[in-house]
């Protein structure tokens, strides 16, 4: 599974779908992806796209500001 961290410190894992933990382990939801995800990176002007790479295609995740 690929781990990364966004800039308010909450944790993604891709492992089926995107999971999301707030910095104290507390799960808070997940992310449904069309495609089972291979990798994830932070990118774009504030850091608050989350691409995700899947076998067939590039996904752009924006997500709410911390």
């Amino acid at each position: 599974a690929d781990v990364v961290q966004d800039i308010a410190g909450r944790v993604y894992i891709a492992a089926g779908d995107i999971h999301v933990y707030a910095n104290d382990g507390r799960s808070l939801g997940q992310i449904v992806m069309p495609e089972r995800p291979l990798s994830l990176v932070f990118g774009g002007p504030d850091n608050r796209t989350l691409y995700v790479a899947a076998r067939t295609s590039l996904y752009r995740v924006s997500l709410p500001a911390p």
